[in-house]
């Protein structure tokens, strides 16, 4: 059993593996909304927009960012 996060993301492959996904999963979404309408609404996120989700997971990415910085 794994008993703390650090561990559980150790077996699975380690850091280097989730940054690999982050990294290749935010390509997805940055070229499947570059020539996107961006009023365009989300079907699975109700009342928003294409544009409220980037904005969203942009605040995510950038939040995340600036706690690795300052570690």
């Amino acid at each position: 059993m794994v008993s703390t996060a650090n561990e559980y993301i150790l077996s699975r492959g380690g850091y280097s593996r989730y940054y690999s996904e982050l990294e290749a999963e935010t390509a997805k979404l940055a070229a499947g909304v570059r020539d996107a309408d961006l009023e365009r609404p989300v079907p699975t996120c109700p009342a928003w927009t294409l544009g409220r989700l980037v904005e969203h997971v942009g605040r995510g990415h950038r939040w995340a960012a600036g706690i690795v910085e300052r570690r």
